[in-house]
């Protein structure tokens, strides 16, 4: 199909700011790091021996239609194998890591800078990010279509579970990104979605984004698990405000025990739905410690 020139390919490399670029892939490739590296028991770990671990975490869109900076009629992503061509790391072991501050938050709508590298750990995003070309990749989300301007429409991942056994589904997200918009939350990403007017149900696998305006950065912020991961929504109603310290998500941990001031510690989630290249489940390793810097 023919691409024709629209808001979403004249304007959207360019709405996104290298700030955020910065902080979008620096979290991303963190949590990919942690979530697939394995193999060492109760091996230490520094914030550069990370780079070198076998990761995980949200596939690759095939070429063509890939995110805003590239628009048709009926723009969408494809699904692609997972992390391509990776190496496959060795399930088992712990992992131990040590963070520049203590989190204050394992709420994903409401956190500090520092509590980003604790939250990729429990939970997703709607939209993933390509850590190789930066730009929206498939997460949650396992395809979209740009009817128009104003219009995103998001096929859902199916069978995805989130900690506390609550389906992920369109419902899902409509709760989260009416929650992150409440203005009494006072979110921390509330700018960032405030192009969003609404999200409609379609139907459990569908979800349509009805916008007040164009946005051509909205895609690069709904792929941050800082500000917008997704929470089980029944937790959400259980907990209230008090999800920051009962953290319910689809990641591929779950969260053992938080000790403030002393460490965060997260153990496999054993229903995760990501695979590596070859179809083997994530995340390799059974446990993280997080631990902050005196």
């Amino acid at each position: 199909m023919p691409e024709r020139d629209n808001y979403w390919t004249r304007v959207a490399t360019r709405s996104l700011s290298r700030r955020r670029v910065l902080l979008l892939a620096g979290s991303s490739a963190a949590a990919a790091a942690l979530a697939a590296c394995g193999g060492d028991d109760d091996g230490a770990e520094t914030p550069g021996s990370q780079d070198t671990a076998p990761a995980g975490g949200s596939a690759t869109p095939t070429s063509g239609t890939t995110a805003t900076a590239t628009a048709t009629k009926t723009a969408s992503t494809s699904p692609a194998p997972a992390w391509g061509d990776m190496p496959v790391g060795k399930a088992g072991g712990k992992a131990n890591f040590v963070h520049y501050l203590d989190v204050a938050t394992l709420d994903p709508h409401t956190p500090t800078a520092a509590d980003s590298a604790y939250q990729y750990q429990l939970y997703n995003s709607l939209v993933g990010l390509d850590q190789n070309r930066v730009t929206p990749s498939i997460g949650l989300a396992e395809k979209w279509e740009i009817a128009d301007p104003t219009t995103i429409t998001f096929t859902l991942r199916q069978g995805i579970k989130f900690h506390d056994g609550t389906p992920f589904n369109a419902e899902a997200v409509k709760v989260n990104v009416t929650r992150i918009l409440d203005p009494a939350l006072k979110a921390t990403w509330a700018a960032q979605l405030a192009a969003i007017d609404r999200v409609e149900v379609v139907n459990d696998s569908t979800a349509r984004f009805v916008l007040k305006r164009p946005d051509a950065s909205l895609l690069f912020a709904l792929a941050s698990v800082y500000g917008a991961g997704i929470v089980s929504p029944t937790a959400l109603n259980k907990y209230g405000k008090d999800i920051k310290s009962n953290p319910v998500g689809t990641g591929p941990f779950t969260l053992d025990k938080w000790v403030p001031g002393s460490q965060v510690v997260v153990k496999k989630n054993p229903n995760y739905w990501e695979k590596d290249s070859k179809g083997n489940p994530l995340p390799y390793l059974e446990q993280v410690t997080i631990s902050p810097i005196p």
